[in-house]
């Protein structure tokens, strides 16, 4: 990648954390089959907190991992 985004930030009473690169991308659901053991370890820490996980991937078109969890009130 040539070009990475990192963001944080509140949404719907929880927290976002997304980020982007601009490299090569996974093919759909190569990251789910078999699923690599960082974005298994960090799919299972957001679950863990009640959240949201999220990995959109096309190839040659770069990578986006979003995850959201709620704050405590």
């Amino acid at each position: 990648a040539s070009s990475v985004s990192i963001s944080v930030r509140p949404v719907d009473g929880g927290i976002q954390l997304r980020i982007s690169d601009d490299g090569i991308g996974m093919k759909p659901r190569s990251h789910e089959d078999p699923p690599s053991l960082g974005l298994a370890s960090m799919r299972e820490r957001v679950n863990l907190l009640c959240g949201e996980f999220e990995v959109d991937s096309t190839p040659g078109e770069g990578t986006t991992v979003s995850a959201w969890v709620p704050l405590p009130r």
